[in-house]
């Protein structure tokens, strides 16, 4: 089985690692979105928004981070 397919088979028989991956995205996403694209929150001022943006993107990475060493210590598991 190539890399990629193992990859994705691992996913869909761990749902809490897609779980963690879409939230990490959705988290990223966000902070992306919100940096970029000022209108999304009007009230904010300039410096609140991308402090705000960067506390996002820093939870995401974190979010990313973990469901690595999850999908790493399932599949070390798969293969004892």
């Amino acid at each position: 089985m190539n890399p990629i397919n193992h990859f994705f088979f691992t996913l869909y028989s761990h749902p809490s690692l897609i779980w963690k991956a879409g939230a990490a995205l959705i988290f990223i996403g966000l902070a992306f979105g919100i940096f970029f694209t000022p209108s999304l929150v009007r009230e904010m001022d300039d410096s609140t928004r991308k402090g705000f943006s960067a506390l996002l993107l820093v939870y995401g990475i974190f979010r990313l981070l973990t469901f690595y060493t999850e999908y790493k210590k399932v599949k070390r598991d798969e293969q004892e």
